[in-house]
């Protein structure tokens, strides 16, 4: 079990990380040898164009299922951070099951649009399933990561329930008033850590400057 949940993770990293930074430097290279080859060569490279496209999509949309995994998608969080945890938490069970029932149903309709796909690229005469196939992955990542936050949350509100988790707290969090909070304590920690080290420099000298002394 551990070592297929090794796997499955090895695949996601690749899906989300490595295979978005190829299709990324594939997608900028190909911009720049099309400039070239238009300008210098005097010779339209015709294929360049479907490869921006294809590393465009291929470098986005995995891309999009990593900043959905981490939390760093773009969201609106006014409403979200002016209420209390628990309230918050609710907010996050509504949303995670509209999301869920609109991502089953926009499933079906992604797999079947590209499993019809039979046209081929003009220049490259590339399968056009290849370019789209992330937008079913897409829908189908989505989909699972919002049935994941659902599961969390509502297995913490059982847990809370049978008193074997702390329940979440009433108190508002400020999270202007934290993040300053954080980035006081942070620079504290760097200036005390630098006045120390000017001190230990200073006790290392007095040692020495005193034995001058005396000698």
């Amino acid at each position: 079990m551990e070592r297929t949940k090794k796997v499955l993770l090895r695949i996601r990293e690749l899906y989300e990380v490595v295979i978005p930074t190829l299709a990324f430097i594939m997608m900028f290279g190909m911009f720049m040898w099309g400039i070239f080859s238009r300008y210098v060569l005097k010779s339209a490279a015709t294929y360049a164009n479907e490869i921006q496209i294809l590393g465009y999509l291929w470098t986005v949309l995995p891309a999009a299922l990593w900043a959905r995994r981490r939390g760093d998608h773009v969201c609106f969080a006014m409403l979200y951070d002016s209420v209390n945890p628990r309230i918050q938490r609710w907010i996050r069970i509504l949303g995670n099951l509209f999301m869920s029932g609109t991502y089953i149903f926009l499933l079906y309709g992604a797999v079947k649009f590209v499993a019809n796909i039979r046209q081929k690229s003009m220049a490259l005469h590339l399968p056009l399933k290849i370019l789209y196939l992330p937008f079913p992955i897409l829908v189908a990542g989505i989909l699972l990561y919002s049935l994941w936050d659902l599961y969390t949350d509502i297995r913490d509100m059982v847990l809370e329930a049978q008193g074997k988790k702390e329940r979440l707290s009433t108190v508002k969090v400020d999270k202007a008033e934290e993040f300053r909070r954080a980035s006081e304590e942070e620079y504290q920690r760097l200036f005390a850590g630098s006045a120390g080290t000017d001190g230990n420099e200073t006790g290392a000298a007095g040692p020495g400057a005193a034995q001058g002394k005396e000698e």
